[in-house]
């Protein structure tokens, strides 16, 4: 049997050698790791902002629609009607009366015996409570809807008969804070204004 010097003679890997390819893996891990984890805190965060956006459109194309078929406004801070070209946190609008069950209307004659109210306040939707969560009030029947929560601001301006400016700014939680979305319609015309 012949015995041989030096590396030809050895099988397998040193300790050392071991040591230092599990230290490179382990540094491989943690990077790829470490990129996973930014990468799903920037979907988390991108995702609060789509919902914060969403939340704001949709809450603005509803006061608008309603908006833009009132034949007459009413702008109040609290339970205080605020003067024209001052800006109040709560809309009381009236529609035109509806004359048949096809929806049919008339322009001319409001209905003044049932306005809508824009609002925010908390989950309960009560008109003397303040909140996030924004409300439409049937006043005649007292039927609420809830339109969208996380509104942190709510702001109506009729700078002149017939046009209001609305604003409103939505929050929604993020992995890191909040993500928020302010939007202004800068003149809204009311259609039916009298």
């Amino acid at each position: 049997m012949k015995l041989t010097c030096g590396r030809a003679a050895r099988s397998g890997h040193t300790l050392v050698e071991t040591i230092v390819a599990a230290l490179i893996f382990a540094l491989l891990t943690l990077g790829t790791v470490s990129m996973l984890m930014t990468s799903t805190v920037a979907v988390g965060n991108a995702r609060a902002q789509v919902y914060a956006d969403t939340d704001a459109n949709l809450a603005m194309q509803a006061i608008v629609s309603d908006l833009r078929e009132a034949t007459s406004v009413a702008i109040y801070n609290g339970t205080t009607r605020v003067a024209l070209g001052t800006v109040g946190n709560c809309l009381l609008l009236t529609k035109p009366r509806v004359v048949s069950a096809t929806g049919e209307y008339n322009r001319f004659n409001p209905d003044t015996a049932n306005p809508t109210r824009y609002y925010l306040s908390d989950n309960t939707g009560s008109t003397t409570r303040t909140g996030t969560v924004l409300w439409q009030r049937q006043e005649q029947t007292g039927a609420l809807r809830r339109l969208r929560s996380g509104v942190r601001d709510l702001r109506f301006l009729e700078n002149a008969a017939g046009r209001v400016e609305v604003s409103l700014t939505v929050e929604s939680k993020a992995a890191q804070g909040t993500k928020q979305t302010e939007l202004s319609e800068r003149v809204v015309y009311m259609r039916n204004g009298q």
